[in-house]
């Protein structure tokens, strides 16, 4: 899962202000939507697209194993609440024979 850091210490670190996004995801458990209300300070939108590819990756294999279907979603939303990617990731799984 992604670590997330506050805004404040993130800037403090850096010296200067980054994006904020926030990465919300369905793990497939019939849950519904899990919403990321912390975020995470980020240089642009593209490094934003990889850490939610690693992220849904990292999620796909902590609740993948034991299960045949699984669909999993996640929504990043920048810093005024706007939509700005949508992954999805499916495994299936079959026995032949």
């Amino acid at each position: 899962m992604v670590r997330y850091r506050t805004r404040a210490a993130s800037a403090a670190s850096s010296g200067s202000e980054m994006p904020l996004f926030y990465f919300d995801y369905d793990d497939g458990e019939g849950n519904g939507q899990v919403r990321d209300d912390i975020g995470t300070d980020l240089a642009s939108l593209q490094t934003a697209r990889l850490e939610a590819a690693r992220t849904i990756t990292e999620l796909a294999a902590d609740t993948i194993p034991g299960h045949s279907e699984r669909q999993l979603t996640m929504v990043v939303r920048d810093q005024s609440g706007a939509s700005k990617l949508q992954l999805s990731l499916a495994f299936q799984m079959r026995v032949i024979g």
